[in-house]
C-alpha cells in the first residue's frame, strides 16, 4: 500500500472523528447541562461557537496526534500501542480542551464539571480509538 495515501486515511479519520466528538459534545452541552438551567424549551441552535469549533478543534486534535509520532511508522501498529497511546493523548487534550474553554461555562453544581469533563475524554477516546481499530485491522477487506 501506498505510504502517503495510508497517513491521509489516518489524519481524515482523525479530523471526521474529532468532529464527530465535538459535535456530539456540543449537543450534549446545550441539551444535558443548558436545558437545566434555562429549561427545556430552548431548541437546539448551532451557534458561531459550534462552526468554531468543529473546524478549529479536528486541526489541533491532528497537530497534537502529528506531536507524539501518531502518523510515523505507519505499517508497524500495534492495536494495543495504539490504543494506549489514543488514550494518553485523549487525557491531555481533553484536560488542555477543558481548562481553556470549557472551565468558564455557565452550570447547574460542581457536577456539572466532572460530568463535562468525562463526557468529552470519552467521546473523543472511544470515537477515535474505534475509527483506528477499524484502521489498523488486518483482516477486514
Amino acid at each position: 500500500m501506498n505510504k502517503p495515501r495510508q497517513i491521509i486515511k489516518y489524519v481524515i479519520a482523525d479530523l471526521l472523528s474529532a468532529m464527530f466528538a465535538w459535535a456530539l459534545f456540543y449537543y450534549y452541552r446545550k441539551i444535558g447541562i443548558e436545558s437545566a438551567l434555562y429549561g427545556d424549551h430552548l431548541p437546539f441552535q448551532p451557534d458561531k461557537n459550534f462552526y468554531l469549533g468543529i473546524t478549529v478543534l479536528p486541526i489541533a486534535w491532528v497537530g497534537i496526534y502529528a506531536l507524539v509520532g501518531t502518523y510515523n511508522d505507519i505499517y508497524r501498529k500495534s492495536r494495543l500501542r495504539e490504543f494506549g497511546q489514543t488514550l494518553y493523548v485523549s487525557l491531555i487534550g481533553v484536560l488542555i480542551i477543558f481548562f481553556s474553554l470549557l472551565l468558564d461555562d455557565v452550570i447547574v453544581s460542581y457536577k456539572s464539571y466532572y460530568n463535562i469533563f468525562f463526557v468529552l475524554f470519552f467521546l473523543q477516546f472511544g470515537i477515535t480509538s474505534m475509527v483506528r481499530f477499524f484502521i489498523t485491522n488486518p483482516y477486514r477487506t
